[in-house]
């Protein structure tokens, strides 16, 4: 159910209340606002999955609470509600001793961009040959992400399959997000093939190819063969 839906159905359950009935309308209001903040939290958990699990229940649901509050829906999908999760957790002083949560974040809105369910098992990281031609990989459920610190070691963790680690250093890598067959799989780019990805998003295959090359003259499509599929 849409979240305008869910409010128009509340509203007018609250109107055609019996007029005998033991809970008052005041009562009525806040259990709505209840259910309204509820709801937003909900859907802040289902698009935020890392950041929820890196937090921990208690402290998330207390931070996603103060953001509702302070950035109330403005939009009755909510699958577009959160855009602004990622400044409000830089803003947080949480931020000071966790600097790597709003890079996490913005990785997480820009995967809820793309048309799938998001969860943190569904996070997979695979190194796979090309198969296809690029332009068939580029288009589509594709994006590209520069980041300060590695991602994948922040999955991993979420995830259980490494010890502890400090999450704090700086670690820049440079990330190819694909969803291919409902999955979602995330491939480490070296400089050159990043550069060359971020071309083609606004130049033709033939540009792309003589402006990397400025810079890399020995770049050609066959060293992109390790890392897309």
């Amino acid at each position: 159910m849409k979240l305008l839906d869910f409010q128009i159905e509340f509203i007018n359950s609250i109107k055609h209340q019996e007029s005998d009935a033991s809970i008052t309308h005041t009562c009525n209001l806040e259990i709505y606002r209840n259910t309204y903040q509820a709801t937003l939290l909900k859907s802040l958990t289902r698009t935020y999955p890392l950041i929820h699990k890196l937090l921990g229940d208690a402290y998330f649901q207390q931070i996603g609470l103060t953001y509702i509050q302070a950035e109330p829906s403005r939009s009755p999908n909510l699958n577009e509600y959160g855009a602004f999760f990622k400044l409000y957790l830089k803003a947080d002083a949480v931020h000071i001793a966790h600097p790597y949560l709003a890079e996490v974040a913005h990785f997480e809105w820009l995967c809820a961009a793309l048309p799938m369910d998001l969860t943190a098992a569904d996070l997979t990281w695979q190194n796979e040959y090309v198969k296809h031609s690029l332009s068939h990989i580029l288009p589509g459920k594709t994006a590209l992400l520069e980041c300060q610190y590695n991602l994948l070691e922040i999955i991993d963790l979420c995830e259980g399959a490494i010890p502890a680690i400090d999450l704090t250093q700086s670690v820049p890598l440079n990330l190819l997000i694909i969803v291919r067959e409902e999955k979602l799989r995330l491939i480490p780019l070296k400089k050159p093939e990043f550069k060359f990805l971020s071309l083609c998003q606004s130049h033709t295959l033939h540009d792309a190819l003589k402006i990397i090359r400025v810079d890399y003259q020995e770049f050609s499509l066959t060293t992109l063969s390790p890392y897309l599929f």
